[in-house]
């Protein structure tokens, strides 16, 4: 069984498939420039595309194989071996597993005050985000890159319609901090908190079936995009692992903790050296 493959068009530049198979779903009338994703999503299930067939379907960004880093013939291989679950997550970014405790904390420490927009979601119900829960690699994801079953698609988009109505329905003052510029992007923090929702859907529903396509140490290594990180990973990988393994969530927080003090001391040395070299050679 191999996945059928939808790729969001939301200009005239990317009506061009990235990959060949990929059919397109044209979304050139509604581009959700402040939404994205995850609206495409919702009228992707609305308009009839996902059939009660026993079939995959993934609708993915035109970013989808630059950001993924994968061979998707080895994706298909790997959905055929899962033929039996429900959910099959692609995770871009697998390295922030062994960085941050969850999506949450990542999240806020590329986008300052993700986190305090995000808890407007938990005023009726302090369940519905779960900030405190461990996202591993196993059900950690994000760039809303999964493929389900019909029976998936169906649950999950309620579960977007809920969380979606819940921001519009927020009085203006709370509503608007969602449709502000993130910090460090230029897209706004609503796609950031609704990217997230996967990983916290899948929390609160333990019994859905589901793989997350498996990278080796090595390949979590080779990802990272500096030697600090790629240094932490080789040393980490394996402890944190284990931890996950038996649950030792407490031990796990203390060493992810340590682990950003570490970054952030190397980060902060960094432009130190950096701001020094830039000094002297001015002074020359």
């Amino acid at each position: 069984m191999s996945c059928n493959f939808y790729q969001i068009a939301y200009s005239e530049e990317t009506l061009k498939p990235v990959y060949p198979g990929f059919k397109i779903f044209n979304q050139i009338g509604k581009p959700y420039l402040d939404e994205r994703e995850t609206s495409h999503m919702i009228d992707f299930f609305d308009a009839g595309y996902i059939k009660d067939d026993g079939n995959f379907y993934s609708l993915v960004s035109p970013k989808f194989t630059n950001k993924l880093k994968i061979d998707i013939d080895d994706l298909n291989v790997f959905i055929n071996q899962n033929n039996d679950r429900d959910l099959i997550l692609f995770n871009t970014d697998p390295k922030w597993a062994y960085i941050f405790f969850n999506s949450w904390d990542q999240g806020e420490s590329f986008h300052k005050g993700l986190k305090k927009i995000a808890g407007l979601l938990n005023a009726n119900n302090n369940n519905f985000i779960r900030f405190n829960s461990r996202h591993n690699s196993k059900n950690l994801v994000y760039s809303n890159y999964w493929a389900g079953k019909y029976s998936f698609w169906k649950k999950y988009v309620l579960e977007l319609k809920k969380t979606r109505n819940k921001i519009l329905s927020m009085k203006a003052d709370k509503k608007v901090l969602f449709y502000r510029k993130a910090e460090n992007h230029f897209a706004p923090i609503y796609p950031f908190v609704m990217e997230r929702m996967l990983s916290n859907y899948l929390i609160k529903n333990p019994k859905i079936n589901y793989s997350n396509y498996p990278y080796s140490k090595s390949q979590v290594i080779k990802m990272a995009t500096n030697i600090t990180d790629k240094v932490i990973l080789w040393k980490y990988i394996d402890i944190i692992n284990t931890l996950d393994n038996n649950k030792d969530y407490k031990s796990l927080k203390s060493v992810i903790e340590n682990l950003n003090l570490f970054r952030s001391r190397v980060k902060h040395q960094n432009f130190l050296g950096r701001l020094l070299t830039n000094v002297n050679l001015l002074l020359k």
